[in-house]
């Protein structure tokens, strides 16, 4: 497979900071307000799941 070494990256970008994220994977920047989620491609094409994640933000 042509794709077979690809990495899947998504970033998420918010106004506010973060206080946790229930996917494991997921780094946060420096100020807290941005999240990344990186897979391999053929992990995230056996199970597009892998890339939710619920957010909750500090008050």
């Amino acid at each position: 497979m042509m794709f077979a070494s690809s990495s899947y990256i998504v970033k998420y970008h918010f106004p506010k900071k973060i206080k946790k994220v229930s996917n494991p994977s997921a780094l946060f920047s420096d100020d807290r307000k941005s999240i990344t989620i990186q897979y391999s491609f053929t992990d995230y094409m056996e199970n597009p799941d892998k890339l939710d994640c619920d957010v909750e933000f500090e008050k």
